[in-house]
């Protein structure tokens, strides 16, 4: 039932508007994610319920994916999956290619993916295209991803962030200069309570709201 429940909610960030997605297939853009490159989201919708090839529309993309593949030789040899980031990037038609970092082994993957920034190698068109990434917050436990998209849909609801339909891009979403490859968030990352709790503040009406801060005023 609470998986059903973040799913309708998924769903209806990316009914919003804007009919017709597809009315103009030159304004699409293929994705291409290179072998242990695991897309796991594009603008709200999971990519298994999606056909591939991914195709995106111009405009402002939400992609999540994380690194799954195995590295290593011999006895040392082990799959990793590292945790998943989120990439925020405009595109314009053509073909856009993800590649991970250059990874040798599980250790070394490990250590690399422990940082909030990770150095992905992202082209459209053979340019390198400017991106925002965040890593996913997770929740506590042995199973931190278990409900990615509930945590995608408070990751995107506490941020203002909704969809206007079938692979379109955010209705609010910050606009990304081209021509840099990273152009990375620098603020802290916000743990999921966080966003659950900005998700809660902005259900507040005005007076509800002015309370609240009144009361947070008094616990200080």
């Amino acid at each position: 039932m609470k998986r059903t429940i973040w799913t309708s909610i998924l769903m209806a960030l990316s009914a919003l508007s804007l009919p017709n997605a597809y009315a103009n297939t030159d304004s699409l853009t293929e994705l291409d994610a290179a072998q242990g490159v695991e897309i796991l989201f594009i603008n709200s919708q999971d990519a298994k319920q999606m056909d591939a090839p991914f195709m995106l529309t111009t405009g402002t993309n939400q992609i999540v994916l994380r690194m799954n593949k195995m590295l290593g030789r011999g006895d040392q040899r082990g799959n990793f999956t590292s945790a998943p980031y989120i990439l925020t990037l405009d595109i314009n038609g053509g073909e856009l290619e993800i590649d991970g970092p250059q990874l040798n082994d599980v250790l070394q993957a490990r250590r690399m993916f422990e940082g909030d920034k990770i150095d992905w190698n992202v082209s459209l068109n053979d340019s390198d295209v400017a991106y925002e990434q965040v890593k996913m917050a997770g929740k506590k436990g042995t199973f931190p991803y278990s409900n990615l998209d509930e945590q995608l849909a408070i990751y995107n609801a506490a941020n203002g962030i909704g969809f206007a339909g079938t692979a379109s891009a955010p209705v609010v979403a910050t606009s990304i200069a081209n021509g840099t490859q990273q152009a990375t968030q620098s603020a802290a990352q916000d743990s999921l309570n966080m966003q659950k709790s900005k998700m809660s503040y902005l259900k507040l009406s005005p007076s509800e709201r002015k309370a609240f801060r009144k009361w947070l005023v008094d616990q200080q």
